[in-house]
C-alpha cells in the first residue's frame, strides 16, 4: 500500500494513495488514536510514511532453535522423524513463521493430492518452491 513513490513503473493511481495515506496519517495527530502497520519489505516503504511512525519495531526471523520448534509444531500429528524436521529447519533459513506454517500446509496438500502420507520429500518440495519473502 505504502511503497515508494520513486518507482517509474508505479501507476498514477498507486501514487495518488500513497499520497492519500500520507496526508491522513498527517490528520491523526492525537493521543488517543494508534496506527499500527506491519510489513515484511519495509525498504519498498515510502520514506515520508516511514518518517510519520512514532516506532518502529523490527522483529528477526526465527533462528534454527526456533524453526525447529515451528516444524515439530505444525508436523506432530505426522510423526516425522527429529532428524528430517532439523533438517527442513536447517533449510529454511530466512523464512518468517508465516512461510513455514504455509509451507507445511502446501505439503499436506500435496500429500493429500497424490493420495499419500506426508512425508520429508512433500516438505523439500514445497520449500524449494519458496523464497523468503522481504529478506
Amino acid at each position: 500500500l505504502a511503497n515508494t513513490r520513486n518507482s517509474i513503473e508505479m501507476h498514477e493511481e498507486i501514487k495518488n494513495s500513497v499520497n492519500t495515506l500520507i496526508k491522513e496519517l498527517d490528520k491523526t495527530n492525537s493521543n488517543s488514536i494508534y496506527i499500527i502497520c506491519c510489513t515484511n519489505f519495509e525498504r519498498n516503504l515510502d520514506e515520508a510514511v516511514k518518517r510519520r511512525f512514532d516506532l518502529i519495531l523490527r522483529f528477526r526471523r526465527p533462528n534454527l532453535e526456533e524453526r525447529i520448534k515451528l516444524f515439530s509444531y505444525w508436523l506432530k500429528p505426522f510423526n516425522l522423524p527429529r532428524k528430517d524436521i532439523v533438517d527442513l529447519a536447517k533449510k529454511t533459513k530466512g523464512f518468517t513463521p508465516a512461510e513455514i506454517k504455509r509451507s507445511v500446509k502446501e505439503a499436506i496438500l500435496d500429500a493429500l493430492t497424490h493420495d499419500e502420507p506426508l512425508n520429508i520429500k512433500h516438505l523439500l518440495k514445497t520449500i524449494r518452491k519458496h523464497k523468503p519473502e522481504g529478506s
